[in-house]
């Protein structure tokens, strides 16, 4: 998929940022995978010929679109809370990586028999700088997210409600992204279709922050 995308010569730069090719790749591929299930549920469902449901959603396109407005909407959601000095600190970000170590480990100590086999990883690979970086970025993202879908939220659109029903937060961040376009630098190139003004509308449906 990275190697399709090269070929096709996608490139998306965020104020000056580029993203890399392999997480749109990986994320492409999710969605792609995504599309192509439930256009095989829906077609048993209804009873349709599920080999042409199926090749009607193997369209690489439409994936694409939503992994680069994702990947451009994460980014953003980045920059803004840096700028806003609220970036997860390393030490909160070293407590998510002792808790996803202590998961693994459980994994490992006591196998479940219906869930495959763990990989061999050692205690280095959850607290690397690069990993922990990671944790960070994908903190300080989740945070910001549900900062401004909560802010929404009086609207319906947002998940700031009681309970634990879940609230599609897809609207109020589509609100937000198209907003934030107009006042940065955004360069979209190889994605069929999608521009600085209407990537927000391809933002996968039912996102939670």
């Amino acid at each position: 998929m990275e190697s399709a995308l090269e070929t096709q010569g996608v490139s998306v730069q965020v104020n000056g940022y580029k993203l890399g090719l392999a997480g749109l790749a990986a994320r492409t591929r999710g969605y792609l995978n995504n599309d192509i299930v439930a256009a095989g549920t829906a077609a048993i469902n209804r009873g349709a010929d599920v080999s042409t449901a199926i090749g009607q959603a193997s369209a690489l396109a439409p994936a694409l679109r939503q992994a680069v407005a994702f990947g451009v909407l994460t980014r953003l959601l980045y920059d803004t809370a840096v700028a806003n000095h609220g970036m997860a600190s390393r030490q909160s970000a070293e407590r998510y990586a002792q808790n996803n170590y202590d998961i693994y480990l459980q994994s490992v100590n006591d196998p479940s028999p219906y869930v495959a086999k763990p990989p061999q990883l050692t205690r280095s690979d959850f607290f690397s700088n690069a990993a922990i970086s990671s944790y960070q970025y994908t903190m300080t993202v989740n945070s910001e997210m549900s900062t401004i879908a909560n802010a929404d939220s009086a609207a319906g659109a947002g998940s700031g409600v009681s309970g634990s029903i879940q609230v599609n937060d897809t609207p109020a961040l589509q609100v937000w992204m198209t907003g934030q376009m107009v006042l940065r630098s955004v360069r979209i190139h190889g994605v069929p279709d999608a521009t600085a003004s209407n990537l927000a509308s391809f933002l996968p449906q039912h996102l939670h922050g």
